[in-house]
């Protein structure tokens, strides 16, 4: 017990414990990359039913989410599939492309069978009502930053390495976490 602890302080001291979080081993998430490695082309999520919405989603002081492309099937469908993501978000480069960042699973609140939120890839999924400053129905959702790091944590709402515009500071989301 001593030396867990030992361990877990020496980590926080050391900064690094987001870092070990985010690169604990989970079979899960390799499985889930691998299945949205294809939609780093723009135009394979476009082909797959993936619609952007709602533009570059930032807060002032928390980073942004970027761009939301949703596959409004697979959002509608009330299930949460590892290998489906039912968001694809992605941040703006200076060339005026997008480059995906990272994945969200979502279930409408209607839709769950129980007052307890749901655990997905082992977290709790928390309960929304907004996307940014956009106000939409409770869903419940879990980000997944793959192909960004993310200083906050993984499965962070925002990610303050990512911005709307490129050299820009994200503004524009009246709420954060």
């Amino acid at each position: 017990m001593l030396r867990t602890f030992a361990f877990a302080s020496a980590l926080l001291f050391a900064g690094t414990v987001e870092a070990y979080w985010q690169v604990a081993p989970y079979p899960e998430l390799d499985r889930s990359r691998a299945a949205a490695e294809k939609y780093v082309d723009v135009q394979a999520a476009l082909d797959d039913g993936y619609r952007p919405m709602f533009g570059c989603v930032a807060h002032a002081s928390h980073g942004a989410m970027g761009v939301h492309y949703i596959h409004a099937g697979r959002l509608n469908d009330g299930t949460l599939v590892l290998e489906e993501p039912d968001t694809l978000m992605s941040e703006p480069q200076p060339d005026g492309s997008l480059k995906l960042v990272a994945i969200e699973h979502i279930v409408w609140e209607k839709d769950w069978p129980s007052r307890v939120p749901p655990t997905f890839l082992g977290q709790r999924m928390r309960r929304k009502t907004s996307v940014g400053h956009h106000q939409v129905e409770p869903f419940y959702e879990i980000h997944v930053w793959h192909w960004r790091d993310n200083p906050s944590w993984l499965f962070g709402d925002w990610n303050p390495a990512v911005m709307c515009a490129p050299g820009e500071i994200a503004v524009g989301a009246a709420s954060a976490p």
